[in-house]
């Protein structure tokens, strides 16, 4: 009888596209290899979301105008975070890809680079967030009931942008070596630190002042410091496989730089042009108002459940991949993001089971407000549909960026994200008068178009030759 690791992947077949180049690992060994990697990088991206939902769950007892001036910093956000997202998918496969390489000492200077990077950006990113807080939640379609929440949300957040900065840098190192667990340890703290603080102080408990949204964003950054002081210390220990001081060097490295920005500056292009599609995506959802919004805010919570077990997986493969490319064994890098998107193929079939029978019911935990409710309904129905696209979509990315096929990833996601979704979305929404389901279709028709393009390009098999 197959074994589950023979039934999953059939490894003599995956490789003749690339032709193998060296002797097979066992299927057992492939499939374990994957998990151990995998299984740290999910639970930490699977906290984050299901975090992101209690917080939601907290803020919703104030009501229905606090969720959405919660919604409605969460794009601007993600914008100036962009340059460290960017730096942090070159930090991982440039790591990961040295790693492969047997360049030990490279992999450690890259991390500083990327670490001196990260604090002067952090400086110049937090001082914007303070000054256009309020023109950018006005530009996002705040409503009176919920601008003034919204704009002292965001300025808390961003004030302490240089702990999201750092730990993202030091995670994606981490990641690239291969050690996932690192990332989880500091997420997890993070994330219960932040429903700690949001239990005292958005309602006031325990001697604590009640600052309702307020505290909720507070709660954010002291959760966010106390992951940062965790991710700092696995660089600083003297058994660290990556020692930030070791021969740190103050001043730029040139090659270093280079091939940081060379990985990144596509990736940054590429974030500044989809958050911007995602802002005017978020805008035409913004301006039906403060019910449709905070439904829309509740239902990417589910959302956000699929893409995470996708981005776990998605980190496992940049590690995995970059790795096996970086030893010269394209074969095995095709083997294991196979083997990844199998799992992808799972997760997503156990969502589904879950989100088709009990979507009402789930979505109705976050809002007492029958038109909220009514929403829901018809939202979980497209949810269902999206896991399964989204979360096969974001491993073929990943295994694009691992191998340094950045560009034609940036191109993509600005024509689909940056053109397609906001367009299909207002032409549902409104000259078809479907409102914010219309809106939802059209975040699928923007999906269900990158799916295809990532797979037709990771089908030709050219990205295992990419040189970064």
């Amino acid at each position: 009888m197959k074994s589950f690791s023979d039934r999953l992947y059939n490894a003599e077949k995956l490789s003749r596209r690339v032709g193998v180049r060296g002797p097979l690992p066992p299927n057992r060994e492939v499939v374990g290899e994957t998990l151990r990697v995998a299984a740290p990088a999910i639970v930490e991206t699977l906290s984050i979301a299901v975090i992101g939902m209690i917080d939601t769950y907290m803020v919703s007892n104030l009501g229905d105008y606090a969720i959405s001036a919660v919604g409605l910093t969460m794009n601007p956000r993600w914008i100036l975070l962009s340059p460290f997202l960017a730096l942090s998918i070159a930090v991982s496969a440039l790591v990961a890809r040295r790693r492969g390489e047997g360049r030990m000492d490279q992999a450690g200077k890259i991390l500083q680079q990327a670490f001196m990077i990260a604090l002067a950006l952090s400086a110049v990113v937090s001082a914007a967030g303070l000054l256009l807080a309020d023109p950018a939640m006005r530009l996002m379609g705040s409503q009176p009931d919920s601008h003034a929440d919204a704009v002292r949300y965001f300025r808390v957040v961003m004030a302490g942008v240089v702990f999201n900065a750092v730990t993202m840098v030091i995670n994606a190192a981490q990641r690239g070596l291969g050690d996932t667990r690192i990332a989880m340890r500091t997420n997890l703290l993070a994330n219960l630190v932040n429903v700690v603080f949001n239990f005292l102080l958005i309602e006031g408990r325990l001697g604590f002042p009640r600052l309702e949204v307020r505290g909720a964003a507070v709660a954010t950054v002291i959760g966010m410091a106390a992951g940062c002081a965790l991710a700092f210390r696995s660089v600083t220990r003297r058994d660290g496989a990556l020692r930030l001081f070791q021969g740190l060097r103050l001043r730029p490295d040139g090659p270093i730089l280079r091939s940081l920005l060379r990985l990144s500056l596509p990736t940054l292009g590429e974030q500044m042009v989809t958050r911007a599609g995602f802002m005017m995506y978020f805008m035409i959802i913004a301006r039906l108002g403060t019910i449709a919004n905070s439904a829309h805010h509740i239902g990417m919570n589910f959302i956000s459940i699929s893409f995470s077990l996708g981005d776990g997986l998605a980190a496992a493969s940049i590690a995995l991949v970059g790795r096996r490319l970086g030893e010269k064994r394209p074969d095995l890098a095709v083997i294991y993001s196979a083997v990844c998107q199998r799992f992808g193929l799972c997760c997503s079939f156990l969502i589904a089971l879950i989100y088709i029978p009990f979507g009402r019911q789930l979505f109705s935990l976050f809002s007492k407000t029958p038109e909220v409710r009514a929403y829901g309904a018809e939202l979980m129905r497209v949810i269902a549909v999206v896991v399964f696209i989204q979360i096969t979509m974001v491993i073929f990315i990943s295994c694009l960026r691992a191998a340094g096929d950045v560009r034609y990833v940036a191109v993509m996601n600005f024509i689909c994200i940056g053109v397609i979704r906001w367009i299909a979305a207002y032409f549902l929404c409104y000259p078809m008068d479907l409102g914010l389901v219309g809106a939802w279709l059209g975040l699928l028709a923007d999906q269900t178009l990158r799916l295809f393009l990532s797979w037709r390009r990771y089908r030709k098999g050219k990205w295992v030759e990419i040189k970064i």
